[in-house]
């Protein structure tokens, strides 16, 4: 705190002195303004009181017993003048509303305010406090100090720890009330929903085969044999494709409720795409089966007219055929 000391030299100079040593060893000497000599010379004396009074935070105004009588010719008054510099300095602490404390030493008086010009009429009710000399001296210093140094802050980490122990206060708090709410009404019911959703499969429910969806290819037309002209059979030259099998339902298989019973997807898939090609391979033989046959018809007149050896025993053949 930033303090500045006004007084008159030949009213309390020594008293002030001893004051501005024990405000100093508090505070620090650049925390203390004391004197006016140190304007600079050349500079406007009034502006200089007003900046070092508007930096300071309280202002000390030491008044002994020739405080107010000091006089600068007989019959006029210094307090009267206006560039009297302890008047300038109080009004000015006064027009910027700056901490005022009257310091009365050598068993001075409060001036009344009949007795100060108007400028400086409020200083009658700062309240002060008295400067006695020893042995009070320094029981009233003490006084004085512990009045002008600022309440103390507790340290940061008292804050933080105080801080600490609330949020974690409040957040037992917030479990102990929603944990048992949670595990008394809010899981059984999600549970209970999901049985609802889902239901268990019913191992004992009938399953449809694969072949409900989707039915087998039908089988390949017998082609017949041409009593005029000795075939071989079908068979010698492309055997004939075995029937897809039917793949059994999975009877653990999870069913859905009012619809048929559901199947592993992944398998199913794989047999569904089996059965399309055995499906593609019949008609590929088919076709390929309707080709030879008419290869066949075509040279059936070479065959009949004995041009070839080949199929003499044609009865024979078609016994073989229906076999």
């Amino acid at each position: 705190m930033d303090v500045f000391l006004s007084y008159r030299r030949d009213d309390s100079h020594d008293v002030t002195d001893r004051i501005y040593d024990w405000l100093i060893r508090a505070g620090g000497r650049h925390c203390v303004f004391k004197d006016v000599d140190s304007i600079r010379l050349g500079r406007d004396f009034r502006q200089a009181i007003r900046d070092a009074v508007g930096r300071c935070d309280v202002l000390l105004a030491v008044i002994g017993p020739g405080w107010l009588t000091a006089a600068k010719v007989p019959g006029m008054r210094r307090i009267d003048d206006p560039l009297d510099f302890v008047r300038m300095e109080i009004e000015t602490a006064l027009e910027r509303d700056i901490l005022i404390v009257p310091l009365l030493v050598n068993n001075a008086a409060m001036p009344s305010a009949e007795d100060l010009p108007l400028s400086l009429r409020p200083l009658a009710y700062r309240n002060g406090m008295p400067v006695r000399p020893d042995p009070d001296f320094r029981r009233d210093m003490e006084r004085l100090i512990a009045a002008l140094e600022p309440p103390r802050r507790p340290p940061l980490h008292r804050w933080l720890l105080g801080g600490a122990v609330v949020a974690a206060s409040c957040l037992a708090l917030l479990l102990a009330i929603l944990i048992p709410t949670m595990t008394s009404s809010g899981r059984p019911q999600l549970d209970e929903e999901k049985k609802q959703q889902y239901p268990p499969a019913n191992p004992a429910a009938p399953t449809a085969p694969v072949g409900a969806w989707f039915p087998a290819a039908p089988a390949p037309p017998v082609v017949p044999a041409n009593p005029a002209a000795p075939t071989a059979p079908v068979g010698a030259w492309f055997p004939a494709a075995s029937a897809a099998p039917v793949m059994p339902a999975n009877p653990a298989a999870p069913t859905a409720p009012g619809g048929p019973a559901n199947f592993d997807a992944a398998s199913d898939f794989a047999k569904l795409m089996q059965h399309l090609d055995a499906g593609r391979q019949q008609q590929e033989r088919n076709k390929i089966q309707e080709s030879l046959k008419t290869s066949v018809m075509s040279i059936t007149p070479d065959v009949t007219s004995g041009k070839t050896d080949q199929f003499k025993n044609a009865e024979g053949n078609d016994e073989f055929i229906r076999q």
